[in-house]
């Protein structure tokens, strides 16, 4: 598997966490090789000119990447989400009161009026979600005041009966009713996964904005990796170009000291001084590459850019493992575990709840309601109140309503959308499958190129290194010519630099393949925080 490659070069465990904040503590990091040699001092990620190891890097840039910093808000809005749908299970309570005072014209016409009116009504009701989408719920309503009424009434006197008269007369009224209601969708509406839609919803969003933000963070430490592999490799050549000034210098002063005594003629130094001309262009070059690469790295990790403010030495060195992939092994690990499947296999689920709610919508409305409890009026407020908890008066309803949209064009129309949108999940996923197993192979033979080119060039430098002491001892008993030593000089900067970059290529194509399958961020002990 990758993860037996073990590239990692950092200076010590490494523990990152991406939070809003900045960097955490998590899971220690496999262990790691020292950055430098013997005498060299720690990276250091806090001045200007620095030396710093890729531990120091990834840091940086899980802590200062905008990028990443923009995912994990999103990653917190997507909970909030969440924590907006804890509402469906939400105890509901409504409460009111109504203050109502009327007066009206005495009509002599009229032989039975309410002349004025003084009344408070008001109601309480408790209501709870049912998981299925019904409420149940306990309703109260009371009301009462006192009227003026005008009206014909018969009156008996001590002689008989009198003759009609109309009068006034007050009239005080309570009344008070309570009961336990109950609604039901029958079809449309019926079902947890309906009445729970917007929660699942918000669920797989959190899961899907969670996996785009582990896809984000292993493309970001990908490529903050391969700038960091580029800055060494850049390095090295700076290093191996002066190395080959170095030996033009010295080809120059012993030429120059045979010239001094005769033993050689002035032209001899001709051609080294050309070799030295070349190859300090070849070095300024080579400087130049350098500081293009600290400029990549510093951008990738958020460091500062401008005077002073450019160059980076890399610590950790080209060094590699021994070990190949294996390609079944590979390849089935990123099936399982690559970050962008898991995406789109997270979206096939919220794809898929989409249809099962639109299929829910196809259905007719057919709601079920009942509501049962004692009632009761009296002229006073305290005997309205008892009569209420005997139960002598009591009111039952129950009632169906049905509602059909002719067509339902709105329902099947949405019912399609949500089915397209899944049929291109599925496509998507397929593709996406295809795209990631030609990558892995890809990757998987650039590590063994990357290797075979590693050992080729390891024994052609030590070969080269050889030919270059055999050629200069030939020179020094005049059985060979300066151009021949310097050409020798050549293969030997042109070897090493295809063993450095092999071993860059090499570091490169495991960080592609640990991309890849999910491998990334557990490599360099980079946790993402919980929410």
């Amino acid at each position: 598997m990758v993860t037996a490659l073990g590239v990692f070069t950092g200076t010590g465990p490494m523990s990152v966490a991406l939070a809003a904040g900045g960097a955490k503590k998590a899971a220690p990091a496999p262990s790691a090789k020292a950055a430098a040699d013997a005498g060299a001092t720690a990276p250091d990620d806090t001045g200007n000119g620095r030396r710093i190891g890729l531990r120091d890097a990834l840091k940086l840039a899980v802590r200062q990447n905008p990028t990443l910093a923009n995912e994990t808000l999103d990653v917190a809005i997507a909970e909030a989400q969440i924590k907006q749908t804890y509402g469906l299970d939400d105890w509901l309570l409504d409460a009111g009161a109504t203050w109502t005072s009327s007066r009206n014209d005495d009509l002599p016409s009229q032989p039975f009026q309410q002349l004025s009116s003084n009344g408070l009504a008001g109601s309480a009701e408790l209501r709870r979600p049912l998981t299925d989408g019904g409420i149940v719920g306990i309703k109260f309503e009371g009301s009462g005041g006192r009227s003026h009424n005008k009206g014909l009434v018969d009156l008996d006197g001590p002689l008989g009966p009198m003759q009609p008269q109309i009068v006034q007369y007050d009239v005080d009224q309570y009344t008070a009713k309570t009961q336990l209601t109950f609604s039901q969708p029958l079809l449309r509406g019926f079902g947890e996964t309906t009445r729970n839609a917007s929660r699942t919803r918000a669920r797989a969003g959190f899961a899907v904005q969670e996996l785009e933000r582990e896809n984000i963070a292993g493309n970001v430490i990908r490529d903050v990796v391969q700038a960091y592999w580029e800055l060494a490799y850049a390095a090295q050549e700076v290093e191996i170009r002066k190395q080959s000034v170095a030996l033009a210098r010295e080809q120059l002063r012993i030429t120059q000291a045979g010239i001094d005594v005769g033993k050689l003629a002035k032209t001899d130094s001709l051609a080294v001084e050309q070799a030295i001309a070349s190859r300090e262009e070849e070095l300024l070059l080579a400087e130049q590459n350098r500081s293009e690469r600290a400029i990549e790295l510093r951008r990738l990790i958020g460091m500062e850019i401008g005077p002073g403010e450019i160059d980076l030495d890399a610590t950790d060195h080209l060094d590699t493992g021994s070990q190949e992939p294996n390609l079944d092994k590979t390849l089935a690990s990123a099936m399982e575990n690559n970050p962008q499947l898991k995406t789109v296999r997270a979206q096939g689920k919220t794809a898929a709840i989409e249809v099962a709610v639109t299929q829910n919508g196809l259905l007719p409305q057919l709601d079920f309601t009942a509501a049962a409890g004692p009632q009761a009026q009296a002229e006073k407020l305290g005997t309205t109140y008892s009569n209420l908890a005997t139960f002598d008066s009591f009111e039952v309803v129950a009632g169906v309503k049905f509602s059909m949209a002719f067509g339902n064009d709105s329902a099947k129309g949405a019912h399609e959308v949500a089915q397209g949108n899944l049929r291109k999940v599925k496509l998507t996923e397929q593709d996406i499958r295809s795209q990631i197993a030609a990558q892995v192979v890809r990757a998987v033979n650039l590590v063994r190129s990357a290797k075979k080119r590693m050992d080729v060039s390891a024994k052609a430098s030590a070969l080269a290194k050889q030919n270059v002491d055999l050629e200069k001892a030939r020179w020094e008993v005049g059985r060979t010519t300066n151009f021949e030593v310097l050409k020798r000089q050549d293969e030997l900067a042109q070897s090493q630099l295809r063993e450095a970059r092999a071993r860059a290529d090499y570091l490169k194509a495991v960080s592609i393949l640990d991309s890849l399958t999910g491998e990334i961020l557990p490599r360099y002990g980079i946790a993402l925080a919980k929410s």
